[in-house]
């Protein structure tokens, strides 16, 4: 289910019984819509405040994510002004999806002040606002002015506003009286559970059919078919949940199979839900935070990779399309000047006939005595013959000339198609965020791609290098395996020594393996076997039943100066015929 605002106050509930009075260690920006705040203590001390358009979420997480080489200026704006301090109060602002954190924060003279973390879980309206303690706006992920479709101005030094409210019940206000006439006024024909989502504020799906399902039996049951008084008491009962701060979170799986498997939930709530058959099963969690990780984090982990991952896709298959069309068009060229020799024949021919061509003739037919054959030769009625042999030697040198530029051309357009190409291998095993940072650094330092390179301007410190793949042969031998271009380099010139094995699929794109070896002990058949396995798996024809892979040692691995990432050479190898095989 999206966040509603019973959700909401669940959630307020819990972060303020968590961290009420606590100060804050860290702050990282880990995606343009993240900000996390870290504090001392075990177990989940990450505040995660997600605000993507999609998945918007707040929770309290223990898992690590990677953060940019520099940090964002909202980042740096927060460290300057909220590390170290303390959190005074966790509201709900309103009975909406806006939660307000306040700080207690020391400026530059020293004087302790309020500041105001107002974090909008709204959809596409989603936003987090930083603001003093005049309550004037210092930053916010989303801006906008008056020049814009927008209820309300957010801009850096205006006064926070709140998203205007909409012309709606407020559940928690409401007594019988107003819940009796508005349910008189409506048709007995309406859905109950759509009723409570356009007449009432805060209402998500999930909390309107299960109060639904609580009074009728059915999740859509309509108003006519329902009593009211058990309508009203399903209602008062959750809203109550709300007054007692009385909330039991649980996740909604399509079997406990699923949950015991460690699948993706279906959806979760703040409170126990009936509606679902009996084949669906309900589980508890020990506080929202729980709740809302399991459900949103494995999701949105997911959207993000895809996302990353179709952004290099698209700017990699431009550049194929480019550098194909390219070499077609080069190749085109190159058959057009592939004539040269024709030219200079004709030159050499208009010179031996030169005593029968008059200036004004439109042609001459020469003897070529190397096919005894009669050549007929197009020239210029403008030009003496001399001139007409130099025009056709003139043309013969150019046409060398170009053949020589263009091969080179060639080979340079299908050598840049080849580095593609094999990052387009690397692309396809990426496993981490962070194989994915060092595919898009990489990209962006040979200027392919604007959307990759503004993502990466210029960065103070090098991005930290993600660990090839190292693992254990089953007689204990050590291997390790490069997942991408940088990776490879690392593992072919920095890894691999002159007795160790190395291993790399045969006229295809893909990771580079080494087999370490240990003093005085020979590899095993079975081992040179399960790492040539590994090699054929990570590489661009791992969907095959059979592979050819090479390996000889380190010593005849060599990688040439000004190569790109991930081009080495290799000689005396041998091939093996093997099965791709995945790491377990």
């Amino acid at each position: 289910m999206p966040f509603d605002a019973f959700m909401t106050a669940a959630l307020t509930r819990h972060l303020s019984d968590t961290l009420t009075g606590m100060k804050v260690d860290k702050i990282c920006q880990p995606e343009r819509d993240e900000v996390d705040l870290l504090f001392r203590f075990g177990g989940r001390n990450r505040l995660v405040i997600n605000c993507t358009a999609s998945t918007p979420y707040m929770a309290l997480s223990a898992v690590t994510r990677e953060n940019p080489a520099v940090p964002p200026m909202m980042c740096m704006l927060l460290r300057k002004h909220l590390s170290r301090a303390k959190i005074t109060a966790i509201d709900q602002f309103g009975f909406d999806r806006t939660i307000r954190i306040t700080f207690d924060s020391g400026d530059e003279m020293g004087f302790r002040k309020s500041k105001y973390l107002y974090c909008e879980m709204m959809g596409r309206g989603s936003n987090l606002v930083f603001a003093d303690e005049n309550n004037r706006i210092l930053a916010a992920f989303r801006q906008n002015d008056i020049t814009t479709k927008f209820d309300r101005v957010v801009m850096v030094g205006v006064l926070y506003e709140p998203m205007p409210p909409q012309d709606k019940i407020d559940p928690i206000t409401c007594d019988y009286d107003t819940f009796a006439s508005l349910l008189s006024s409506l048709s007995q024909d309406a859905r109950v559970d759509l009723i409570f989502q356009k007449q009432f504020s805060g209402f998500g799906k999930l909390t309107a059919r299960e109060i639904a399902y609580r009074a009728g039996g059915d999740a859509e049951v309509l108003l006519g078919s329902v009593d009211h008084e058990k309508l009203w008491s399903a209602f008062e009962s959750v809203r109550d949940r709300v007054k007692n701060g009385d909330f039991a979170p649980c996740l909604i799986f399509e079997s406990k199979e699923a949950h015991l498997a460690g699948g993706s939930p279906l959806d979760f709530s703040f409170m126990p839900i009936s509606q679902f058959p009996d084949n669906f099963y309900v589980h508890s969690c020990s506080d929202v935070s729980e709740a809302i990780e399991s459900y949103y984090l494995l999701r949105n982990q997911r959207e993000r990779h895809k996302q990353h991952y179709n952004d290099i896709a698209q700017i990699l298959k431009n550049c194929r399309n480019r550098l194909e069309k390219k070499i077609a068009a080069q190749i085109l060229q190159l058959e057009e000047a592939s004539d040269a020799d024709d030219s200079k024949k004709y030159g050499d021919l208009i010179m031996q006939e030169m005593f029968r061509i008059k200036r004004g003739d439109d042609c001459v037919v020469a003897m070529d005595y190397e096919t005894m054959k009669e050549v007929r030769i197009p020239l210029d009625m403008m030009l003496s013959p001399s001139q007409n042999a130099q025009r056709y030697y003139r043309d013969y040198t150019k046409k060398k000339t170009a053949v020589i530029k263009m091969q080179e051309q060639i080979e340079i357009a299908q050598a840049e198609l080849h580095y593609v190409e094999s990052v387009v291998a690397s692309l396809e095993t990426a496993v981490t965020a962070k194989d994915l940072a060092e595919i898009r650094e990489e990209l962006s330092h040979w200027s392919y791609g604007r959307r990759l390179t503004a993502g990466l301007k210029k960065p103070q410190k090098r991005l930290s290098r993600a660990k090839p793949l190292e693992g254990k042969t089953k007689n204990g031998f050590v291997f390790y395996i490069g997942m991408n271009n940088f990776q490879n380099d690392t593992v072919s010139t920095q890894l691999t020594e002159r007795d160790d094995i190395w291993f790399h699929v045969k006229n295809y794109h893909g990771s580079h393996v080494v087999l370490k070896a240990l003093r005085d002990q020979p590899f095993p058949d079975e081992d040179v076997e399960e790492a040539a396995c590994y090699a054929a798996y990570y590489s661009e024809v791992k969907n095959s039943q059979k592979v050819e892979v090479d390996f000889t040692k380190g010593r005849f691995v060599k990688k040439p100066n000004g190569a790109k990432p991930g081009f080495v050479t290799y000689k005396n190898h041998t091939t093996a015929l093997v099965s791709p095989r995945k790491i377990n």
